[in-house]
């Protein structure tokens, strides 16, 4: 087993599940880098929130790592590799590669105005931004969209559904909490895909104004409702733990948060299990 010199760098047994999902290197000019120098130097970038120029001298430059970053960013490298290790731990636990089922949820989170836009989270108190996050049932990512923290959670939700949903099109029932639980939300995602259910989950303390939601939503809004207490509402609360150990590196990018979410799952490959 590699000794790795910083903690965040790939092991032996992760880096093996790596190397055949990455595109060609090309066959003209200099030799590549060496790309487990570039994921480690990655890794360690979006763990330790430090600038590009302060990379440790035992990485590659970090023009280089930069450059490599941006080139998989604007082609979808991180995407599909994102893809593949999403298929590899969903078979790991005997689920099938393409999920049938996903949690919509959003949070604000404190960050400063360097790294892009902000706002100010009159609800939750917050200044900073705001990441829209749609995942399976593990935990694991299916879309992501970053926001000024003004932005409400419908707002944002649009926007990255209009963007991962044209791929998705697996997905069969979506669960949401209570700040999509507008008829027009549910209307707009049928308008999308219409064999996408949207279903609100609530809270068991307000299980009596949940008892008497459904005449005021509507009769055909394609929105069911399920108490907190019950196993989605577990599924929810499960989401919203396995969402906190989610490392974003400060970027204005969306796909840039994937680096963490992606090659975090490694270690789930290598002990077969989805805790």
């Amino acid at each position: 087993m590699k000794i790795a010199q910083y903690a965040t760098d790939l092991t032996d047994a992760q880096w093996t599940v790596l190397p055949p999902m990455f595109p060609p290197t090309s066959k003209r000019g200099r030799p590549p880098i060496d790309r487990r120098l570039i994921i480690n130097a990655l890794l360690y970038i979006a763990k330790a929130g430090v600038q590009w120029r302060l990379l440790p001298h035992e990485f590659p430059a970090w023009q280089t790592v930069y450059h490599v970053f941006r080139k998989w960013t604007a082609d979808n490298t991180w995407e599909a590799l994102n893809a593949q290790l999403r298929a590899v731990v969903r078979n790991s636990v005997g689920k099938r590669c393409r999920p049938t089922a996903a949690i919509l949820d959003s949070q604000s989170v404190k960050s400063d105005p360097h790294g892009g836009v902000v706002g100010y989270d009159a609800a939750k108190r917050i200044k900073g931004r705001k990441r829209h996050l749609l995942v399976d049932t593990l935990g694991l990512l299916l879309g992501i969209e970053i926001t000024a923290a003004e932005v409400p959670e419908r707002d944002g939700a649009q926007t990255l559904l209009a963007r991962v949903l044209p791929w998705l099109s697996w997905l069969r029932l979506m669960w949401v909490d209570s700040g999509y639980s507008r008829p027009a939300f549910a209307q707009w995602v049928r308008m999308q895909r219409p064999k996408l259910e949207v279903e609100v989950l609530k809270r068991s303390d307000d299980k009596k104004r949940v008892q008497g939601a459904p005449s005021s939503l509507g009769g055909r809004t394609n929105i069911r409702l399920a108490d907190a207490s019950s196993p989605l509402g577990s599924r929810l609360a499960n989401h919203r733990i396995q969402r906190r150990r989610v490392d974003l590196y400060r970027d204005d990018t969306n796909s840039t948060p994937s680096i963490g979410i992606i090659l975090e799952r490694l270690p789930i490959i290598q002990t077969g299990s989805n805790d």
